[in-house]
């Protein structure tokens, strides 16, 4: 992503990120909402792209402060992108 720094393509994956909070959000708050679309593999969501690609790894090398945050971010994008998949299967029983 040419012309585009790392702090932007962090702002735009943590977007990404809060737009499928928001979907979950529905389904969990709206009576009429009985199905989502998200993506449920950690690794295929538009933050999971970017956090397990060389792009992380190279905004960890030009901002080495954001190295802890973000190692910090895998337990939390895992268990946060299969709770749709929980809600799913308990919303069947």
């Amino acid at each position: 992503m040419q012309g585009i720094n790392s702090g932007e393509i962090l702002y735009r994956k943590i977007v990404d990120h809060l737009n499928w909070a928001n979907e979950v959000n529905r389904l969990l708050t709206d009576k009429d909402v009985h199905e989502i679309d998200v993506q449920a593999d950690p690794h295929k969501c538009g933050f999971g792209k970017w956090y397990y690609s060389e792009d992380r790894k190279k905004a960890e090398e030009l901002v080495p402060e954001i190295k802890p945050l973000l190692a910090r971010s895998s337990h939390i994008i895992t268990s946060c992108i299969n709770q749709p998949l929980r809600l799913k299967r308990s919303m069947k029983m």
